[in-house]
């Protein structure tokens, strides 16, 4: 009864405390970004970028959230960072950056991806990917071989 009625309007007062938390440092977030960064909170990082596809614990969760199609080369760097966070021994990880590499060739946005890579912690695997990856296009796609 009144406990469970209590309880339900202060977990809605603190949801809209926490969204009202999130709209005062960036105003200018969607509804749909202020939900992301509002459940950010309440789960761990592993959770929220399977779910959202977003990890609040990297360089670009400072950043608008837009919900997009993701460019080439976010797919190289998300990749990459992912590739190193397992240990570099994902094959799949690998060989995707590899693919995304020979397919968009010379229409990647270089600069973007080495200031990002250098931000990320990924920029040696971002050089090893770029050099293996505009070599020799029938190569079998490895991991490099000093990550």
């Amino acid at each position: 009864g009144e406990k469970a009625t209590l309880a339900l309007q202060l977990s809605g007062m603190l949801l809209r405390l926490a969204e009202a938390g999130v709209r005062s440092m960036y105003p200018s977030a969607t509804e749909e970004e202020v939900l992301v960064r509002v459940a950010a909170r309440k789960l761990d990082p592993d959770t929220v970028t399977r779910v959202y596809g977003w990890c609040p614990a990297s360089p670009f969760a400072t950043m608008p959230l837009r919900f997009r199609v993701a460019t080439p080369e976010d797919i190289i760097l998300a990749k990459l960072a992912w590739f190193r966070k397992g240990g570099l021994v994902s094959a799949r990880q690998w060989n995707d950056v590899l693919g995304v590499v020979r397919i968009q060739g010379d229409r990647l946005d270089r600069v973007y991806l080495n200031e990002w890579a250098e931000r990320l912690g990924v920029r040696e695997l971002l050089e090893d990917a770029l050099r293996q990856g505009s070599t020799d296009l029938s190569a079998d796609p490895r991991r490099p071989e000093t990550p």
